[in-house]
């Protein structure tokens, strides 16, 4: 979000895009031996198809994200945009915690928390076509401009693809016992 309040972030995000390729490797890796195993009979439930692949597209949309952000966007556009732009990401980043969470938990993950921010998003967006803010700046920052809207919708419907996914894990998995309750 630095980059919708000026901010220029463009090394601190190539060393967070390069930690989070070599996790998703890890990942990969370890989706793979899970199902292995459960191909073996080792382990039941398999790790979903989908999921690692749902995971590399979350990714790369955090990259577009990024790279519109990496530079600041033009002041009369950030101005309507920035708030309802940081709420989205920040519920973004609250539903892909939650999502690590569910996977943890096996358990299904909702995103009707992103419902509002992602309204509000769309009609600030809304405002700023309206009033034509894009229609008289160069080329590279009104792409930087379109290139965010086109990756939080992107990275809105993959977010969604990889929560499906964990529903189909916590759907395969065995029923664990109840915990014990103390009184």
């Amino acid at each position: 979000a630095a980059g919708l309040n000026g901010q220029e972030i463009q090394e601190e995000l190539h060393a967070a895009h390069q930690a989070l390729r070599k996790a998703l490797a890890q990942v990969e890796q370890s989706a793979a031996e899970a199902n292995r195993e459960s191909a073996s009979g080792l382990r039941h439930p398999p790790v979903p198809e989908g999921l690692v692949r749902s995971l590399w597209r979350v990714r790369n949309d955090v990259v577009l994200v990024g790279r519109a952000l990496a530079q600041p966007l033009p002041p009369e556009v950030a101005e309507p945009l920035a708030p309802s732009a940081v709420a989205l990401l920040e519920a973004l980043g609250g539903a892909l915690r939650a999502c690590a969470g569910a996977v943890r938990a096996a358990q299904a993950v909702s995103l009707d928390s992103l419902e509002r921010p992602r309204a509000a998003f769309e009609a600030a967006v809304e405002r700023v076509r309206r009033a034509r803010l894009t229609s008289d700046m160069t080329f590279d920052p009104a792409a930087r401009v379109f290139g965010l809207v086109f990756a939080l919708e992107s990275l809105l419907g993959n977010l969604q693809d990889l929560a499906d996914r964990v529903g189909e894990m916590a759907e395969a998995a065995p029923l664990r016992p109840a915990s014990p309750r103390t009184a």
